[in-house]
């Protein structure tokens, strides 16, 4: 079926105009879903494609074409969500216009100040008081009615569109029981879903958090005399044993190789490792899980007693006591479902803990594959991004249904993005570790940004350290104005200082690989110092490298793609990136590359 009339109108309604083959992309989209049966498609349009428009005209033409309100006038919406609140910000923008039953962008509890709550709780405590921290059920219904987290509660289940952030919509999902409350769920910058969700799933047992269990249980049987502090005092006893077990985690490296000299025998030790270390974990929670079992029993004794059920809201002195008790309701229930949420992923990855006063042990999650299920809350599911592939999304995430994928060959012309080989060389670990090597990149450096002193230009590297160095370098040799991204400081406000300088210049960070815009004069000249290999200082690039080499070769070609894309935003817009290391033309080159032929080479 042809779609172009509903596609026409909601791009009228949007306020925007479609360009070069957008109808037909979305037409692609729509048939996908609506006639073909697909549950999934992937679409990989290059940078300047207007995903960001075309995705929410999906959005509202599979509203249209679905019967989604109930008799609570609440409807199935479509979701849209991404990285990054740079990119959230820049669909504020885009859509500023719309009304909220249109367009809603939705933040998490911690957002919302809760005036109710921090009239009757101590200025001591430690966290900022927000909506995290309330109790609807204690509040008056002038509070209610005032409550802008429950305002936006109710907002985002009468938008047509809502707009959040990857954290917010795992935490939102993960942790509860969610039904299909949406038609669409749309992902821009799809291809690092996989690594926000293994660093939001990240699940800690250290000697904090059970002395913050035992702490809490304390506060709770002084509060609370009448509950029986006898009968559940061995909670306290098992959890001092288990805090003081944690100094000595034995958590094995299955990436030592000494002595072993084949593949095979390499992979061996892996796999049984890998195992050892799970046993090992399942081991601990064996521990854990029935002293929070126990823990929950206890709190239910305190929520059946009188002394609970007759507190007073009213009164500041008991509406601290239940504030007590229901914040470590929350946190004992938290930790409850982080173990039940990964305790059956056999792909885990461990760490040993050990940092000052803190020791234990983190697991963490390598892939979204089978938690994909908690996730999966629409009908149809759209993965967008300028660098994405299906191979790449289906072997880590563990999709429903069919699955469709839509490449769009970039429209800027390949004359306009020249990728420059400059004096290149190999760059690997040990040749970085040589000054003579360090003294060549930052020559480099110089004579580039020199010989484009009239223009602006950004420089990307891999390490904070590098950027240092080069930076100090330019500031020495050239008169060139240097925005160096400092470790610790939010890369947006660098860039807004570097926008904003009104004379050539030069930007310096290992954070400008995606999701920044340096449209036109703001940049016409990029340096790559070195591929943007994933660091095998980290456990998960390290395992992700052996176990799935294809797959980490291909996360460094995204990156580097994502990259070159950061200064042209346009057709007519154009510049010159200068690369310093011969692997990266190595990566280049491989035969997975489907953007290759979008760039001039000299």
């Amino acid at each position: 079926m042809d779609y172009t009339n509903y596609i026409l109108s909601a791009y009228s309604y949007l306020g925007f105009s479609p360009r070069d083959n957008q109808v037909d992309i979305i037409n692609q989209i729509i048939s996908g879903f609506m006639d073909e049966g697909y549950k999934n498609i992937i679409l990989c349009a290059g940078t300047g494609s207007g995903k960001s428009v075309m995705g929410m005209v999906v959005g509202r033409v599979m509203g249209n074409l679905t019967d989604n309100t109930n008799k609570e006038n609440y409807i199935k919406n479509c979701t849209i969500t991404m990285n990054t609140n740079v990119l959230v910000d820049q669909y504020k923008r885009s859509f500023e216009r719309l009304s909220e039953k249109d367009f809603f962008f939705r933040k998490g509890a911690v957002n919302y100040p809760c005036a109710f709550m921090a009239a009757r709780l101590p200025h001591t405590w430690s966290e900022q008081i927000t909506a995290e921290y309330c109790e609807t059920s204690m509040c008056d219904s002038k509070s209610r009615k005032e409550c802008k987290f429950a305002q936006d509660k109710e907002k985002q289940l009468k938008t047509k569109c809502l707009v959040t952030n990857y954290s917010y919509f795992m935490m939102s999902n993960l942790h509860r029981n969610a039904s299909k409350n949406s038609i669409v769920n749309i992902f821009d910058e799809a291809h690092t879903i996989n690594e926000v969700f293994a660093s939001h799933c990240s699940f800690q047992i250290t000697n904090k958090m059970i002395s913050g269990i035992i702490k809490r249980f304390e506060v709770l049987n002084e509060t609370y005399t009448e509950t029986s502090f006898n009968y559940y005092k061995h909670i306290v006893d098992e959890l001092k044993s288990i805090e003081e077990s944690l100094k000595y985690v034995k958590i094995e490296d299955e990436f030592d190789f000494t002595g072993l000299k084949t593949d095979e025998e390499k992979s061996a030790h892996v796999i049984e490792l890998q195992k050892k270390n799970i046993q090992y974990f399942h081991s601990i929670l064996g521990l854990i899980t029935p002293i929070l079992s126990d823990f929950k029993s206890y709190m239910k004794t305190i929520q059946d007693s009188k002394e609970f059920t007759e507190l007073d809201p009213s009164i500041k002195e008991d509406m601290i006591k239940y504030q007590k008790l229901m914040r470590t309701v929350r946190r004992i229930d938290g930790i409850v479902e982080q173990i039940n949420l990964i305790q059956n992923d056999d792909e885990l990855l461990f760490e040993i803990m050990s940092d000052g006063d803190t020791y234990g042990l983190s697991a963490s999650p390598v892939f979204i594959k089978n938690y994909w299920k908690k996730l999966n809350t629409a009908d149809y599911n759209l993965f967008m991004s300028a660098t994405i592939t299906k191979d790449l999304v289906e072997k880590t995430i563990t999709l429903d249904g069919e699955t469709k994928f839509i490449y769009v060959p970039s429209t800027f012309p390949p004359e306009n993005k020249i990728i420059v080989d400059y004096n290149s060389m190999p760059l690997n670990y040990t040749n970085m570790q040589k000054p003579e090597t360090i003294k060549k990149i930052l020559d480099s450096c110089e004579e580039i940004v020199t010989m484009n002193n009239d223009v602006n230009g950004i420089i990307l590297t891999t390490t904070f350290n590098l950027a240092s160095k080069i930076a100090n370098h330019l500031r020495m040799k050239t008169d060139i104005k240097v925005f160096e991204h400092l470790q610790g400081e939010k890369v947006a406000d660098v860039i807004e200082k570097f926008k904003n300088y009104n004379k050539p210049c030069v930007l310096i960070s290992p954070s400008l690989w995606e999701g920044i815009s340096l449209d036109d004069d703001l940049s016409r000249y990029q340096i790559v110092c070195k591929t943007p290999y994933g660091s095998l200082a980290s456990k998960r690039n390290k395992y992700i490298q052996y176990k799935f080499p294809l797959i980490y070769q291909q996360q460094t070609l995204l990156t580097l793609i994502q990259g070159f894309g950061r200064s042209v935003r346009s057709k007519e817009d154009f510049c010159f990136t200068f690369c310093l290391d011969k692997t990266t033309f190595f990566e280049l080159w491989k035969p997975y590359n489907i953007w290759k032929k979008d760039y001039v080479y000299k």
